[in-house]
């Protein structure tokens, strides 16, 4: 919400702030004084975004691992939203072993359909992908309708969503092309029942597991 990114903006004391949402005036009444906002439907916007982020001087040779990276700020679900500092070596550990669990491979395809702003659009898919050099698709929204037609579509042979999707991926009418895809694995965040896996399972054909990270730990934690 514009209350949550003002919150967001201030508290990690951020210069600049590039954003897509249909509504400028919004966003742009919770910006604190003296950040700079680019709206990326605007081209000259979107250049001068992109000049203000990358500054004036040559980027260091070098990064050292323990060197913050991010600050990525939590849901906040007891109190208000707690930025996380993530280094860049955090970062690239957890990624390079979510690469793994997914068994990651360059012909994979790997469909996006959770916000970036989260780290598990961002760390469990994203950069893995681009650490092994799959592909990632990025798609607008999730839709439960359209949710399989665009995985099609992409030929995604990888997909990750969270329980609630899940169940309303079941929830949409059965089809005869319900197996007509070729994703080999569906992970998700946030519990199913059991029953819920087994119902996926049968009527997709892909084998369905559970994730389990933290935005403290860059995504990284467990899988079955």
């Amino acid at each position: 919400s514009p209350e949550e990114l003002g919150y967001a903006l201030a508290d990690s004391v951020a210069a600049c702030l590039v954003f897509d949402d249909a509504e400028r005036a919004p966003i742009e009444a919770v910006v604190p004084p003296g950040v700079a906002t680019f709206h990326t439907g605007e081209a000259p916007q979107a250049d001068a975004a992109l000049a203000e982020l990358r500054g004036t001087g040559a980027p260091p040779a070098e990064l050292d691992a323990g060197e913050d990276a991010v600050i990525f700020y939590t849901s906040g679900t007891t109190s208000k939203p707690k930025g996380v500092v993530l280094s860049h070596g955090a970062i690239l550990d957890s990624c390079l072993l979510n690469a793994e669990g997914w068994r990651l491979r360059a012909s994979d395809r790997s469909y996006i359909v959770l916000p970036l702003f989260h780290c598990n659009a961002l760390f469990m898919q994203l950069v893995p992908v681009l650490l092994a050099g799959a592909t990632a698709v990025l798609g607008d929204r999730y839709s439960a309708s359209r949710y399989l037609d665009e995985c099609r579509e992409h030929r995604i042979t990888l997909a990750n969503i969270t329980a609630g999707a899940i169940r309303s991926l079941l929830a949409q009418p059965a089809a005869a092309a319900d197996r007509d895809h070729e994703i080999r694995l569906l992970t998700f965040g946030l519990p199913l029942h059991g029953e819920e896996v087994e119902a996926a399972e049968a009527r997709y054909g892909f084998p369905v597991r559970m994730w389990y990270g933290l935005t403290e730990t860059a995504a990284g934690g467990t899988s079955g």
